[in-house]
């Protein structure tokens, strides 16, 4: 498909959608195409894969991007918008990535730094199409708004760490009552053994073994 594309070099319009079983476009799967300006990849439900790199192709050693000035993403099953999609994301005149399961992790940050006020300029009336899938904690959130109060995103690894690290109330509990029930035990016996209470007995166990034994000597 890549060869076949890369053989329209002066198409300047691209409508790649509502391909049902599309899953992945690979790198470079739309490269060559130097004159594209409007490129549709819209209504692919099962489309989970946009290479970074799907519009790069090489030129005398050298990475080439066709000039977009209309990029539409919307309703695939995307996680992300890569910054490589688009060589200068500033000659942007359209766009819509909106209705995609994006990942607000650090992965993403760019989008909320970077991406929304860019699209706030070309894109009035669609503020708060691009919204969070996961993590959890921010399902359904608005990702322009994650930019309004400048958030940071955390990476699932420390999100992982995070939960690791976290003592667990039941465990903690567990502990603080062996403490309390085992020391005043361990001080009692030192206390004991200090004062020589261990030797008394000791000695008592003794004397009442050799009586013991006198009697049956005794008796016989």
């Amino acid at each position: 498909m890549a060869c076949a594309l890369s053989n329209l070099s002066k198409l300047e319009e691209l409508h790649f959608s509502g391909f049902t079983r599309l899953q992945s476009i690979g790198p470079g799967a739309l490269g060559g195409l130097a004159n594209l300006v409007s490129l549709y990849i819209t209504d692919n439900p099962k489309l989970t894969n946009l290479d970074p790199n799907f519009l790069i192709w090489e030129e005398n050693e050298e990475e080439k991007w066709p000039t977009i000035k209309q990029l539409y993403l919307n309703n695939n099953n995307i996680s992300e918008i890569s910054p490589d999609y688009v060589d200068n994301w500033g000659e942007l005149v359209a766009a819509n990535f909106s209705n995609n399961p994006y990942v607000c992790d650090c992965s993403n940050q760019w989008m909320v730094d970077v991406l929304v006020p860019m699209l706030r300029r070309i894109v009035k009336d669609d503020d708060n199409a691009m919204t969070c899938r996961k993590p959890p904690v921010l399902r359904s959130q608005a990702i322009s708004y994650l930019h309004d109060i400048s958030k940071q995103l955390e990476c699932p690894s420390s999100v992982m760490m995070r939960t690791v690290n976290r003592p667990n109330t039941a465990i903690v509990l567990g502990i603080m009552i062996g403490i309390f029930v085992t020391f005043p035990m361990v001080f009692l016996i030192v206390l004991l053994w200090r004062r020589g209470f261990f030797l008394r007995c000791r000695k008592r166990m003794m004397r009442s073994d050799d009586k013991y034994e006198d009697e049956e000597t005794d008796a016989f």
